[in-house]
């Protein structure tokens, strides 16, 4: 099955009818779980790209109402970020609104889904933190740091620190949502940490 979803050829005849739609919601859950798992090899992330999935992907991070279908959406999209060849693609892609949106509990109730899209975010911070500051990831990234999973906080601290290494690059609207999220009560609060890397 590996081999089969690094093919274009493949791959292409799965987003075919996903660009045409007028699917049951049980064959584009179906297409789009496939789609997901190619995003697991290198193979598959190229042959994606070709066929131009990542827009489909993105569309069912942030359009869909079927939490399945958002969470295949979310998890390819994170394998894509993952991958040095595509991280920089994903703000091209419209990808960074909806992964920024999934980091709040309110739109993405199920913490899975949030560390999904914060893996994501955090990957693609390290080459587009300006694309990030648009897309309003700052006041979701401050909210995170008073989760208690250390990893989350972990990836959390990682995407904060490089959207704001520049701090000149920071639009003020931006730092005021931070402020206004709590960012400097939690940052504080970290200083006393059990984990030493976080603090």
């Amino acid at each position: 099955t590996a081999d089969l979803l690094s093919s274009p050829q493949t791959l292409h005849k799965l987003v075919a009818p996903l660009m045409q739609g007028g699917l049951s919601p049980e064959m584009r859950l179906g297409l789009l779980s496939l789609l997901s798992r190619a995003s697991h090899e290198p193979g598959g992330r190229q042959a994606l790209a070709t066929v131009g999935a990542p827009r489909l992907l993105v569309e069912a991070a942030d359009g869909s109402s079927d939490a399945a279908a958002v969470g295949h959406g979310l998890q390819a999209l994170a394998h894509l970020a993952a991958d040095e060849n595509f991280r920089s693609q994903l703000s091209g892609w419209g990808a960074l609104r909806p992964l920024c949106a999934s980091l709040s509990s309110a739109r993405a109730p199920d913490p899975r889904t949030r560390a999904i899209a914060l893996s994501a975010v955090a990957n693609v911070s390290y080459v587009e933190p300006a694309a990030l500051l648009s897309a309003g990831v700052a006041p979701h990234l401050a909210s995170l740091l008073y989760e208690t999973e250390p990893n989350l906080l972990r990836m959390a601290l990682t995407a904060l620190l490089n959207v704001t290494r520049d701090a000149s690059a920071v639009p003020p609207h931006c730092a005021g949502e931070m402020l206004a999220a709590g960012a400097p009560a939690a940052v504080v609060g970290l200083l006393a940490h059990a984990d030493a890397d976080i603090r």
